[in-house]
Parts: structure tokens; C-alpha cells; sequence
């Protein structure tokens, strides 16, 4: 049988923020704590501003600091593994080779 229950619904039973933190307290000012559970949130801006280190380092923090996994969406081939591994050690300070290939 199919559970009805949404996303959020579990979130709220599991007595989590509705907000996300992004681990950056500049950066989770500028947002206003407007980055949701079960949304997509598009990162825009110039070139060479910072949009993918960001990313790299938010998909860093939530996979480490959280229950749930993230989905990347990369529209030109620009992901790199070994650069989430390079933050996923930053953000942790030292990792284990089968927590990073398990990420």
C-alpha cells in the first residue's frame, strides 16, 4: 500500500525546522531562511560569482548534517565528484573513504 503522506508531512512528524541552514550564517541571512525541505532552488548569477562552489558546499553541508540526500541537477556535465569530496573533507575535516563513495 502507498503511503499519501508528502515530504513535508514526514518533516513535520519528525519535528525538523521547515527551513533549511545552509551551515554559511551570511548566507542564511541573505536567504531568510527561504530554502525549503522538498523544493528546487535555482542558483543564478555572472560568471565565475561562486554560484557552483556554493552549490558544491550547501550539497556538502546537507549531506553531512542531515537524514536526507540531495539531487544535483547538472544541465551541461560540470559536475565533478572529486570536487564534492574536496568539500565534503573541508566541511568535515577529515572522511573516511566509504562515507565519500557513499555520498
Amino acid at each position: 500500500m502507498c503511503s499519501s503522506e508528502s515530504a513535508i508531512d514526514t518533516v513535520v512528524a519528525l519535528g525538523l525546522p521547515l527551513a533549511l541552514r545552509t551551515g554559511v550564517a551570511d548566507i542564511d541571512k541573505v536567504l531568510h531562511n527561504d530554502l525549503q525541505y522538498g523544493e528546487l532552488s535555482e542558483v543564478v548569477g555572472a560568471s565565475g560569482a561562486g554560484k557552483t562552489q556554493l552549490c558544491y558546499s550547501l550539497v556538502a553541508h546537507f549531506l553531512l548534517h542531515t537524514k536526507f540526500g540531495v539531487a544535483w541537477l547538472d544541465s551541461n556535465g560540470s559536475f565533478r565528484v572529486h570536487r564534492l569530496q574536496d568539500f565534503l573533507v573541508g566541511c568535515n575535516g577529515s572522511l573516511d573513504e566509504d562515507a565519500v563513495s557513499s555520498s
